[in-house]
């Protein structure tokens, strides 16, 4: 049961966080948190969802830097053609 209320939880917080970021960064910052906190509270206890909430804002925050940086550099391109 805690397994399918933490699904449950990820998908609507991805898909709330997906469609209110201002930005990929924000945006990826916020599904990382949420699904590091999601596994790492599948796969212990109160820490190890923190420390995946962390872990997982970190990764997303990188990601969606570099999509918003790609994002920048195809409208230079554009713009330049």
């Amino acid at each position: 049961m805690k397994k399918i209320i933490l699904s449950i939880t990820a998908v609507a917080a991805i898909t709330l966080f997906s469609g209110c970021a201002i930005s990929n960064t924000a945006g990826g910052a916020a599904a990382g948190a949420t699904l590091g906190a999601v596994a790492g509270g599948m796969v212990g206890n109160h820490r190890d969802a923190m420390i995946g909430a962390a872990g997982g804002a970190v990764a997303g925050a990188m990601i969606g830097q570099e999509a918003d940086e790609q994002e920048r550099e195809n409208r230079r391109y554009i713009r330049r053609y």
